[in-house]
């Protein structure tokens, strides 16, 4: 609590909605995800963190895309605003987390959208020649990708949204 009553830890908090790519320097970068892909980069060196949350795998043909609806571009349009400059990359540290499995499809199915997020994450990571770590992928549960500006720490959290819902529902 501050002088005024308020408790300001959230304002520090900003929350990276579908489709967006942010950047801060301080405070906490967070993404609710199910089959969505968050996508961290940390630069040590300049103190620079991003957060992009990817809901489709791959970009239509001919479509310019400068956000993070897309995971085949998103990384690179995370990268950027990060990192601009290709020679001062060194050092640079990136995460991917989510890709979940939220509706219990077969393992045929051609409605794994968040495996094919991740993928395609994998595949845009490993040809801009980025080492990356993984947390909490291809899940039957969402997470939150929390990204710690402050600290340049990354951390996933495990959701089980349906433990949640059978807790609150009124019929059990």
């Amino acid at each position: 609590m501050t002088e005024d009553g308020q408790d300001h830890a959230e304002e520090k908090v900003q929350h990276v909605r579908i489709g967006e790519i942010r950047t801060a320097s301080t405070g906490i970068l967070k993404a609710t995800l199910g089959s969505c892909v968050g996508i961290a980069l940390i630069h040590p060196r300049t103190h620079l963190c991003g957060l992009a949350h990817c809901f489709l795998p791959l970009a239509p043909a001919g479509v310019a895309s400068t956000d993070a609806r897309y995971a085949d571009r998103a990384v690179a349009n995370l990268l950027l605003k990060v990192a601009p400059d290709p020679a001062r990359r060194r050092g640079l540290r990136a995460f991917i987390t989510g890709g979940g499995r939220m509706l219990n499809e077969e393992a045929d199915s051609r409605l794994q959208v968040g495996q094919l997020n991740v993928e395609a994450v994998r595949a845009s990571l490993k040809e801009l020649h980025i080492r990356f770590s993984e947390l909490h992928i291809g899940e039957f549960a969402g997470c939150n990708a929390i990204l710690d500006c402050d600290q340049l720490t990354f951390s996933s959290e495990t959701i089980n949204v349906m433990a949640k819902v059978e807790k609150e529902s009124a019929w059990n």
